[in-house]
């Protein structure tokens, strides 16, 4: 009977020690486990396709979007209004800013046409437009009935200034090209009045137009 009871003890005994080291075995791999896994590099990306950035009042104040393949990040105000957003659109980069609630605003894109500048006061107000490229560069100057006022260009053979008087349309023109100068006066149908042209080693003249476009003085005769 006390063999018996021996044995029995000695068996749980024998148990409790394997029961033990599988116990210990377990402990030793989760703590292998949770090193290995604290020891990984924490994500630095996110993909996604917009993300909103929130206010404290939970209005979304900048957002960064790529939708349709056209990345763009945009800054709004407190009514969601856009106030200046950043962005490529078919080519086309470019950055805007429209902080004035009647329309005024500002934008500039570059592209592989050139660089285009648009400075508005207001939706239907005077705005000033600027374009450079490659060959050539053009400025002009446009009223509060979209009316161009002045206008200067210059290319690689040629320089323009153009002013316009919005009421009447009646021009004044300069330019310079191949070597010449000429100053030519308009009237407000369109037709050529007077004209001015000087030119290196040739005759300076001037010449008066009728409204038909006809010849009516010159100088030298």
């Amino acid at each position: 009977m006390n063999r018996s009871i021996e044995e029995r003890v000695a068996s749980l005994e024998q148990s409790a020690r394997t029961w033990r080291r599988l116990a210990a075995a377990s402990l030793a791999a989760l703590a292998i486990f949770s090193l290995c896994a604290f020891s990984q590099p924490t994500p630095t990306t996110v993909s996604t396709s917009e993300i909103r950035l929130l206010d404290n009042e939970g209005r979304c104040r900048i957002l960064l979007s790529a939708r349709d393949n056209n990345p763009m990040v945009t800054v709004l105000d407190e009514d969601g209004k856009s106030q200046c957003s950043l962005g490529a659109i078919k080519g086309v980069s470019g950055l805007f800013l429209r902080p004035s609630d009647d329309g005024g605003g500002a934008g500039l894109t570059i592209s592989d046409k050139g660089s285009l500048l648009l400075m508005n006061g207001a939706e239907d107000g005077a705005y000033i437009a600027a374009r450079v490229d490659g060959e050539s560069s053009y400025l002009g100057l446009f009223g509060p009935d979209k009316v161009q006022q002045i206008a200067m260009g210059a290319e690689r053979s040629q320089t323009v200034l153009v002013c316009q008087d919005p009421s009447s349309k009646a021009q004044v023109s300069a330019g310079m090209r191949d070597g010449q100068a000429g100053l030519n006066l308009t009237g407000h149908k369109g037709t050529q009045l007077v004209s001015l042209l000087a030119k290196d080693g040739s005759t300076s003249g001037v010449m008066c137009f009728d409204d038909d476009a006809k010849p009516v003085w010159s100088a030298p005769k």
